[in-house]
């Protein structure tokens, strides 16, 4: 029983102590003022946005180009 009481207690005592770690570390990257944290999640989300937007466009060219003149006739057949 005190085996038990020792490794919870041992095990309460390491997640208390990770917990206040990750907080102290939270705390200061909020107090951080340089801006860097903003700085790079800025330019991590126009790279997104400039991806996607390339995406969607090759997607657009794909569909029209490539696959009209087949669903076209796909349905030329289903009424004729």
């Amino acid at each position: 029983m005190k085996t038990l009481k020792n490794t919870l207690n041992a095990a309460m005592t390491k997640v208390y102590i990770r917990a206040k770690l990750r907080a102290g570390r939270l705390k200061e990257t909020l107090r951080d003022e340089s801006g860097q944290f903003v700085v790079d999640h800025a330019v991590v989300f126009v790279i997104i946005i400039v991806l996607g937007a390339l995406a969607l466009a090759a997607l657009k060219v794909f569909v029209t180009n490539d696959m009209a003149p087949t669903l076209k006739n796909k349905i030329m057949e289903f009424f004729n």
